[in-house]
């Protein structure tokens, strides 16, 4: 898919090689049985592509699940919005890390 792959430095071109690539979200989750910090990270799949990343967007293929910690925290945050909760939710967005080459594609 063209539109998508990995954040060229001008995102004019594809890249000779296709790359994946992935973010890693933090999330302030308070209190957790992952360890004595009150955040959780995990690696994320960005749908958007270099332009985007370069405008400041970043749209993310999450899979939410009922049990996860990170996931069932962004799932209860939305809920809340939607109940009228002012309350600003913030998650931190690495840049963008180099997941796979696959040359044998081009």
């Amino acid at each position: 898919d063209l539109k998508r792959g990995t954040p060229h430095p001008r995102g004019r071109a594809r890249m000779a090689d296709p790359i994946t690539w992935h973010v890693t979200m933090l999330g302030e989750v308070g209190p957790n049985d992952e360890g004595p910090l009150p955040w959780i990270e995990r690696d994320y799949t960005p749908v958007s592509g270099a332009a985007e990343w370069e405008r400041g967007r970043c749209d993310i293929l999450i899979k939410i699940y009922d049990d996860g910690v990170l996931t069932g925290w962004l799932r209860r945050r939305a809920d809340d919005r939607r109940d009228g909760s002012e309350e600003t939710t913030r998650v931190w967005l690495s840049k963008p890390i180099r997941t796979l080459s696959v040359p044998s594609l081009v």
